[in-house]
């Protein structure tokens, strides 16, 4: 069972240690807000492993791209891609059902994505455009047959987060980011297990 935790030091799921773990789960939080500048604050939620099955789609429809259905390492790497843009998508529309739809119950890091987007809608705020640009990805470890484990490297761009109004709320600067996916196949699919920031 991939999602299996262990105590102490000893691998976890796909290889980090439960002090990696911690430190990558503080990133989470990064992401959750739309993007990281040193006046955010950072809270450290805590993480437990469970085997839930995958969320049940939601009513959006998504459209995964044809190269990231593959059952292959490179099918994983271009699916891991296409979840950090819809991340992206979610909070310039506010609309979480596609980033849902590919993310697994059991997914800290996108629940923590999609209250983030909740959040921001309720104070009648959104990004102006999607900041995601994709620069590259590469595995961080050696696949399974059922998981992967890829990193990601993207830029938010520039933008402004906005009121319905058209009203400019703040500026957010353009900021490197780098993210870590947990990938799980399940009934034909890729499925997104877990997303952190990596700093």
């Amino acid at each position: 069972m991939p999602w299996v935790a262990y105590a102490r030091g000893v691998r976890i799921a796909w290889g980090w240690t439960v002090r990696a773990l911690a430190v990558l789960v503080a990133g989470v939080v990064c992401l959750s807000v739309g993007g990281c500048t040193g006046s955010e604050p950072k809270p450290t939620p805590s993480v437990t492993a469970t085997s839930a099955s995958p969320t049940p789609p939601a009513s959006a429809s998504v459209t995964i791209p044809d190269e990231a259905k593959a059952h292959t390492p490179e099918g994983g790497i271009a699916f891991a891609k296409f979840a950090v843009l819809e991340a992206g998508k979610a909070y310039a529309t506010n609309e979480t059902a596609a980033f849902e739809s590919i993310a697994r119950a059991d997914c800290q890091g996108c629940a923590s994505i999609v209250k983030g987007v909740k959040d921001q809608q309720a104070r009648d705020e959104r990004n102006a455009q999607v900041r995601m640009l994709v620069k590259g990805a590469q595995l961080f470890e050696p696949p399974t047959e059922s998981t992967l484990v890829v990193d990601v490297v993207a830029v938010e761009q520039a933008t402004s987060v906005v009121r319905a109004s058209g009203e400019v709320v703040r500026a957010l600067p353009e900021e490197p980011l780098s993210l870590r996916l947990g990938l799980v196949w399940n009934q034909g699919g890729w499925t997104l297990g877990e997303i952190k920031v990596v700093t």
